[in-house]
């Protein structure tokens, strides 16, 4: 549309100035005046009819990249996770390691954006104690890391740091809530996700030893993460806590 109106003025003044030419090949130097300042006026509105809506497109395109990759609010666009992450997070507890307390906070934390969704980093606000690192390295409050999508939220455990894309958090994390309940065994993992009522719970368990690590995520709409458990088989050293 915006190349038709210049090709239509342009013309419009050709054909004008041929019509001329056949009644008179000979202009008095009033009428080229005139002819000129016509032409510039002309020249002049086109100019800024095209800049106008040259503009007024750019303004629609730039509105429409900033509605699609603006996902920078720290606020969840996921209505099993945290609503609000700024919000105080305090857990009952069941069990604490070898610790004698009753509650026990979480902090939340926005740690990336990417396309479809954030990235959010989970821990146990607690001071260190014994039985808090396994395998003399993973911190046992560290709950993971946790990339939000609208539907989905995956984990990448809390060993993995080097996670540096959406596709490589997706390939490499580990699905810990979705609408679709899940069962399957990989690499002598067992991963389940049960859906009941409002609530999304996965569950994680090694197979190949007695004594081998667990954990649970349950995921409730409105609340977040309302209840998590880890531990070794035998209830070795466990943890348990349930929101408030």
């Amino acid at each position: 549309m915006k190349k038709a109106i210049p090709f239509l003025l342009t013309s419009t003044i050709l054909l004008s100035a041929c019509g001329q030419g056949q009644a008179s090949d000979i202009h008095s130097p009033a009428e080229e005046v005139s002819i000129q300042v016509e032409s510039s006026a002309v020249a002049s509105s086109v100019d800024e009819v095209v800049s106008a809506s040259t503009e007024a497109t750019s303004e629609e395109k730039s509105e429409d990249v900033e509605a699609e990759t603006d996902n920078t609010s720290e606020d969840s666009i996921n209505e099993y996770f945290f609503s609000n992450i700024s919000d105080e997070h305090v857990y009952d507890v069941t069990e604490f390691l070898y610790e004698d307390i009753d509650s026990v906070s979480i902090d939340v934390s926005l740690v990336s954006s990417f396309t479809n969704g954030n990235v959010y980093s989970i821990t146990i606000d607690y001071d260190d104690c014994p039985g808090r690192y396994y395998w003399g390295i993973s911190d046992r409050f560290d709950l993971g890391l946790f990339y939000v999508t609208d539907e989905e939220i995956y984990m990448v455990y809390p060993s993995v740091d080097d996670i540096s894309s959406e596709e490589e958090f997706l390939s490499r994390g580990v699905l810990v809530c979705s609408a679709n309940d899940s069962d399957e065994t990989v690499d002598g993992e067992h991963r389940r996700i049960v859906n009941e009522g409002d609530s999304c719970t996965f569950y994680s368990s090694n197979t190949l030893t007695e004594s081998g690590f667990y954990y649970s995520y349950t995921w409730t709409k409105g609340k977040g993460l309302s209840f998590y458990r880890s531990g070794y088989g035998a209830e070795g050293d466990p943890i348990e806590i349930t929101l408030k």
